[in-house]
């Protein structure tokens, strides 16, 4: 997970998360089939508030890049499947 957050610029800290998640999955940094960072993870790595958070994955999900595995985290979905 690269970048950081900047919370006094124009772009809102959410949408700042998103665009570096989704340039990682887009990258291949997080390969498909692998889970993204828990919110948990993403919360003590960037200072975001849970729902901070769920919005940018609620962002990756309606994107249809990652699907949520019951029990097992949130998956980059394979690039086969878009």
């Amino acid at each position: 997970m690269d970048g950081e957050i900047d919370f006094s610029g124009p772009v809102p800290p959410w949408r700042q998360l998103y665009l570096i998640l989704r340039a990682d999955i887009e990258s291949g940094k997080i390969p498909s089939g692998r889970a993204i960072p828990s919110r948990r993870t993403l919360h003590e790595a960037y200072g975001l508030a849970i729902p901070t958070i769920t919005k940018a994955i609620n962002e990756l999900k309606a994107d249809g890049l990652i699907v949520p595995v019951k029990g097992m985290g949130l998956f980059v979905v394979d690039t086969n499947e878009r």
